[in-house]
């Protein structure tokens, strides 16, 4: 089994990335006669236009899973590993929030099992101030998942100066075919509320293809 402190995203301290930004998809506006019939297939199709620009599906050919980007998130592929970045905020921006998607061997263990094993094991004892903040099950594009959000601290150094700090991790499960597939979001306490919703929506995205 490998441990999953190996797999988990840190946030880290970058002044620059080589991520290639996202194409975003085109939008086109048609304009419609002002006739009342249309008004509301008008909206409707705006609307739908609208959506289809905010985001795009990045796919993973070699870890053989696709899953939707937010619009302006970034994303770099290395190997079957996928890492999703949180737009950048501007030069006051040091930290790198971000959800990492990697694939391993399920090595014969059930959905059950290996969420015992990271979330009572593993993680606890990779991780300082472990804390399991809420969890939950869901079915995902038809297969099973199984996720928590944890909590743990830590430090590092910002300049000349060192700095203690509380991180939040969104941390799921998924195994189909014979290979576990872990997603994991983090960022800094404070942050969290504000990016947990998209988390949530990149992760019941995914969805394992050929």
């Amino acid at each position: 089994m490998h441990s999953v402190q190996n797999l988990l995203i840190f946030l880290i301290f970058e002044s620059s990335t080589e991520d290639t930004e996202i194409r975003r998809a085109n939008f086109q506006y048609f304009y419609f006669h002002n006739t009342y019939d249309m008004k509301f297939p008008v909206i409707l199709f705006v609307l739908f236009s609208f959506g289809a620009a905010a985001q795009q599906t990045f796919h993973n050919k070699k870890g053989g899973y696709q899953i939707v980007v937010p619009e302006k998130w970034t994303t770099r592929q290395d190997g079957d590993v996928t890492i999703i970045y949180v737009p950048d905020e501007g030069e006051m921006d040091t930290w790198k929030e971000k959800l990492e998607i990697s694939v391993g061997s399920a090595q014969e263990l059930t959905l059950e099992e290996a969420f015992d094993f990271y979330t009572r094991q593993d993680l606890p004892t990779a991780y300082t101030g472990f804390k399991i903040i809420k969890e939950g099950e869901e079915d995902i594009q038809g297969v099973s998942a199984k996720w928590i959000v944890f909590s743990f601290t830590g430090s590092g150094t910002v300049g000349s100066g060192e700095v203690s700090f509380t991180l939040y991790n969104l941390f799921c499960i998924v195994i189909k075919n014979g290979k576990l597939y872990m997603l994991n979001g983090i960022a800094e306490k404070e942050y969290f509320p504000k990016l947990e919703s998209d988390y949530l929506k990149i992760v019941r995205s995914f969805q394992v293809v050929k």
